[in-house]
């Protein structure tokens, strides 16, 4: 748990004998959040490069975690976890998951149990019941279940008027080459601008897990997976990414943003900056679910 949580801290869900984390302190007396990164692939390695190199007088690196060896080559041996059981170990306050759902899936009530959680995949919220034992386990556990913005801007103003919106629509365009087909069996013959999927962000995110992330976080961010629209458009020939967010309130209200964003992967070349940024953000007060 960041400095500056509150709350008392009652019966954590599961057990756990994982010591509380204990953040470091630089020359100058300043204290360091000790971060846990999961996954050393595009994303986590790009944060382990602006932890060590921009930003090692607020944060540093409590363990890096990949089951590739190969990817943990540029870190320090002292850095490497060899098994993600163990990471209560490493006393880290802040763990930031950068490979798949999975490790939500597995993992993420004990990290919950034992300091704060930055799941990158949110295609693991879609299920309810993981999202509602992940919540209920913070709020127990005085610790915070961080939802990042990613890829999407506006979610602040999604998140200040929560339940006051009539209707939500996030919709997303990518180049098909960009896209992550494995879910429905691979990439299917796409002439041009093609709609893949018009429903729920729980459908959207269902079909698509591996592409969706930050139109989950929106819908978090705005009163629900069932209640957010969410598009998801394949069109060839695209060299950036566009994500456009549509939100009317029941006041009249309008909230329309449009960002383009060239990619890589399946992700948008700023991800690692704004996730950085969340992780920063994160050292603010808070328990249970968060947007950062």
């Amino acid at each position: 748990m960041l400095a500056g949580s509150s709350g008392t801290k009652r019966t954590l869900i599961p057990p756990t004998d994982a010591p509380r984390a204990v953040s470091t302190e630089t020359a100058a007396g300043e204290r360091r959040v000790r971060v846990g990164l999961v996954g050393m692939g595009y994303i986590g390695s790009a944060l382990h490069e602006l932890i060590r190199d921009r930003f090692g007088a607020l944060l540093e690196v409590a363990f890096v975690f990949d089951l590739d060896p190969g990817r943990l080559e540029g870190c320090r041996p002292e850095e490497v976890l060899d098994d993600l059981g163990r990471f209560g170990e490493r006393q880290a306050d802040l763990i930031v998951e950068a490979a798949t759902a999975e490790v939500t899936r597995a993992h993420g009530l004990a990290f919950l149990a034992a300091g704060d959680y930055l799941p990158l995949s949110l295609s693991a919220l879609v299920d309810p019941a993981l999202e509602r034992a992940l919540s209920e386990c913070a709020e127990h556990a005085g610790t915070r279940l961080l939802i990042p913005h990613g890829a999407l801007a506006g979610l602040e103003g999604l998140e200040e008027r929560r339940g006051s919106w009539e209707s939500v629509t996030v919709t997303f365009r990518k180049d098909p080459l960009h896209i992550d087909f494995a879910s429905v069996g691979g990439r299917p013959e796409i002439d041009g601008p093609t709609t893949l999927v018009d429903g729920s962000v729980r459908e959207a995110a269902r079909a698509y897990p591996r592409n969706l992330n930050a139109m989950i976080a929106a819908g978090l961010a705005s009163g629900g997976l069932d209640r957010c629209r969410g598009i998801f458009v394949a069109e060839p020939g695209l060299d950036v990414h566009v994500a456009e967010l549509d939100a009317r309130a029941v006041d009249g209200s309008e909230l329309r943003i449009c960002k383009r964003q060239r990619i890589a992967g399946v992700s948008g070349t700023e991800l690692p900056d704004a996730v950085i940024h969340s992780i920063l953000r994160a050292t603010s007060p808070g328990i249970g679910m968060q947007i950062v």
